[in-house]
């Protein structure tokens, strides 16, 4: 599939430029129930895939979803739904070219929101993807250290062009739901984040989305204005 076609399919999802604010509103609705769409795309994904390919993504997903994760304030099901449209967004905008894109979508955060460990998933997906994982997962502990980011970023970019595209999508993903937090310095901290190191990454790696990425920037950060605003 080609890249004009993988963003057709897409906008299905996440709606023309002016769309982002109905899809953003969507995801808010169904952020702590789980978001059946994301089920949907799954499937539309496995499509774009031989038989033996598909039964390896049959696998990772049954072996992901079965994980007790634990993110806070979200149940498995409504957790889930975000790393299954990161793998799926990940499949469509490379073409389907190669399995390690769904695959590390589905468990790029595993280590971050479950007790599974880097031997475990060197064991089952080998030893790039469990190195790729240990890159993408961020110390929250430092997660606004300035320094630290900077060395994460500079780290992550040193990996494959797959790691890379997982971040970029990862939060691509998450932008569309930054309004939940209620801390106003957070999402100004996260929307100047995916400015300075995501943007330039999609630019580089993922040409078909940086553009998406702005808007969506833009959309946020008008939100923020306006709640700003209404406050006083």
């Amino acid at each position: 599939m080609v890249e004009d076609e993988s963003i057709a399919m897409l906008n299905i999802f996440l709606g023309k430029k002016t769309d982002i604010k109905n899809e953003s509103t969507r995801r808010e609705r169904v952020f702590k129930t789980g978001d059946p769409m994301a089920t949907k795309f799954w499937k539309l994904t496995l499509k774009g895939y031989g038989n033996s390919n598909k039964e390896i993504l049959k696998e990772t997903y049954n072996f992901t979803k079965n994980i007790d994760t634990k993110h806070k304030g979200l149940s498995k099901t409504a957790y889930f739904s975000h790393p299954l449209r990161v793998a799926s967004y990940a499949a469509f905008l490379t073409g389907f070219k190669s399995l390690t894109f769904p695959i590390l979508g589905l468990i790029h955060n595993i280590f971050e929101v479950s007790d599974v460990d880097y031997e475990t998933i060197k064991k089952k997906f080998g030893s790039s993807i469990a190195e790729q994982i240990r890159v993408l997962t961020v110390d929250r502990n430092k997660h606004w250290d300035s320094s630290y980011k900077k060395k994460y970023y500079e780290t992550l970019c040193s990996q494959p062009v797959s790691c890379r595209i997982i971040k970029v999508l990862d939060k691509f993903d998450n932008l569309f739901i930054l309004n939940l937090n209620p801390n106003k310095e957070i999402k100004k901290k996260y929307l100047l984040e995916v400015e300075k190191y995501i943007i330039p990454m999609a630019k580089k790696d993922l040409t078909s989305l940086h553009k998406k990425l702005e808007e969506i920037v833009d959309f946020q950060k008008q939100k923020l204005k306006t709640n700003h605003e209404s406050k006083h």
